[in-house]
């Protein structure tokens, strides 16, 4: 350092000042250019920040998607094993207490695979002469009663009587679900 100090008190006045003046626009460059590159770090950095939070946000998002998804599939997963409905006696049941004729009753269930948890219980059902309102009543009865059970109706087919236009004949498949024993 002394040797530095002692060079510099050797120097002229003239370039002694010349010296410091490019010292001086040197620390300054330096100190502008340090704060642009600083400053775009800060920003790069502020920018990556954001699109972590975004993703975080976007992730969050998705679990709860999926939590909501998990527990509505447990849910219906419980209503399946919890189901007690005895199809074909139900629909005699509420048949019979509104005075509908069933005509005829198939078991359409399909077989069950070998190693299915599930298997479908589905029947074809035919009233010859009912009227809209009486079919209305007859399917409110099967489906609105039923809030840990899981009925579907498959197929739902309305054809007017010739002989009568007030009456319809109905046939439709309804099913359940039941556990694989």
């Amino acid at each position: 350092m002394k040797a530095l100090t002692s060079w510099f008190s050797s120097l002229s006045p003239s370039d002694k000042r010349a010296l410091s003046i490019l010292a001086g626009v040197s620390l300054v460059m330096f100190l502008v250019f340090g704060s642009m590159s600083v400053r775009g770090m800060n920003r790069s950095a502020s920018l990556r920040a954001e699109q972590a939070e975004k993703q975080f946000k976007e992730v969050l998002t998705l679990a709860k998607d999926f939590a909501s998804a998990k527990a509505q599939k447990e849910a219906l997963s419980g209503r399946i094993r919890s189901s007690r409905v005895q199809l074909e006696s139900d629909i005699e049941a509420a048949a019979g207490s509104l005075g509908i004729e069933i005509h005829d009753m198939k078991n359409q269930s399909p077989v069950p695979g070998k190693g299915d948890e599930l298997r479908e219980e589905r029947l074809r059902i035919t009233i010859k002469a009912i009227t809209l309102d009486r079919f209305a009543e007859l399917m409110s009865k099967l489906l609105d009663k039923r809030s840990g059970d899981l009925i579907r109706v498959r197929e739902l087919s309305l054809k007017t009587q010739f002989d009568d236009r007030e009456k319809v004949k109905a046939t439709f498949v309804m099913s359940t679900w039941r556990r694989n024993s």
